[in-house]
């Protein structure tokens, strides 16, 4: 067996902070310097850092970001904000690594945001979370285009029971590479969508969440396909948007592109001194969903989080454990589908044959 040992270190040189007496303007500025053994990035150097990481052996990174939030003056109904966080690492080589560049606009409870972004999908403790499963701080944010509703909007009605938040997003990932070789003309896009609803009056000490979201990746389906592919790039579109199996001449029932996501579930609770947060991330793949194939694999956690901070040395201000399970990865929804099959009649076998065979 191989064995691999680590061994790092990361020194601070400098770091620089100043806050402008614009309307929530800020700025900063970092040196780092340390040591990465090669092809072994330290976890927490990784970790929910959007991609900012440094080079391989020695090496020194220079930071910088400039942000523009929304005013925090109350009344203001159109606004915009716009940030940069760029990476420069200086080692056996030099790369610039764009973390963070959009621009955004918001009018009433809707904002356009363009650009790349990091942000987190899905129900978690974002500040702690290993990563949430369909978008996380785990990696570079995709280029996009986004309409949302980004925080969460209480109805008028019943009592303001009820609130919800949104998105609609058009990224562009890129072309492809094989054993990184570009692939010339091979455009990859991203869709996502999601929709998040809220139950709990604000006077409430008990929430509840639920919600999902859907991302694919598609694109290049003429070149894969042939003539076979006798869509549009509108129709394709459609398609990608509904998860509707595609089939025309040797083609039969494809999904066009790659569907995945997470159906959340959750609750939240105040006690006097602690709010109590849990939550289910529950994985799913376009095709195999009826029939909770990925039921068993998802992401969980128990957050706690400190309300009532205090001048005191030492204290803790949150805590959370986090479990994810993806070792079943659909075989429980195997086992129902071979359940059923004894059932079921034999147009209703091939049905269930062909999503599986899509869904793996």
């Amino acid at each position: 067996m191989t064995k691999y040992y680590l061994i790092s270190f990361i020194l601070l040189l400098n770091s620089l902070k100043g806050i402008s007496q614009l309307d929530n303007f800020s700025a900063n500025t970092g040196i780092f310097a340390g040591y990465v053994t090669p092809g072994h990035v330290p976890f927490w150097l990784r970790a929910n850092q959007f991609g900012s990481v440094p080079l391989d052996k020695a090496s020194v990174s220079f930071l910088e970001s400039i942000r523009k939030d929304y005013s925090t003056k109350k009344g203001k109904k159109i606004d915009w904000g716009a940030s940069f966080e760029g990476r420069i690492n200086v080692g056996y080589k030099s790369k610039f690594i764009l973390v963070e560049g959009f621009g955004k606009i918001r009018a009433s409870i809707f904002e356009i945001k363009a650009g790349r972004v990091k942000e987190i999908t899905g129900l978690c403790d974002t500040s702690l979370t290993s990563g949430s499963w369909s978008i996380s701080g785990n990696a570079l944010g995709v280029p996009k285009i986004q309409l949302s509703i980004p925080e969460f909007y209480t109805l008028p009605i019943f009592d303001k029971l009820f609130a919800f938040k949104g998105n609609y997003v058009h990224g562009w990932i890129g072309n492809w590479y094989i054993n990184d070789t570009l692939i010339p003309n091979t455009p990859t896009y991203l869709h996502q969508k999601s929709l998040y609803v809220k139950l709990g009056k604000p006077s409430w000490k008990l929430h509840l969440y639920g919600g999902f979201n859907h991302q694919v990746i598609w694109g290049n389906e003429k070149n894969m396909m042939g003539k076979s592919y006798a869509l549009n790039h509108f129709q394709t579109l459609l398609y990608v948007n509904t998860g509707k199996a595609y089939s025309h001449d040797s083609i039969q029932d494809t999904r066009i592109g790659n569907h995945l996501g997470s159906i959340d579930l959750g609750f939240q609770y105040e006690f006097n001194n602690i709010r109590l947060f849990v939550y289910r991330q529950n994985i799913y793949d376009a095709g195999a969903l009826y029939y909770l194939a990925n039921i068993l694999d998802g992401l969980n956690g128990i957050s706690l989080f400190n309300m009532h901070m205090n001048n005191k040395k030492f204290q803790w201000k949150r805590v959370l454990i986090e479990f994810l399970y993806t070792k079943n990865q659909a075989k429980h929804g195997l086992d129902i589908h071979l359940r059923l099959s004894k059932t079921i009649t034999i147009t209703d076998i091939i049905i269930l044959d062909g999503l599986t065979r899509d869904r793996d």
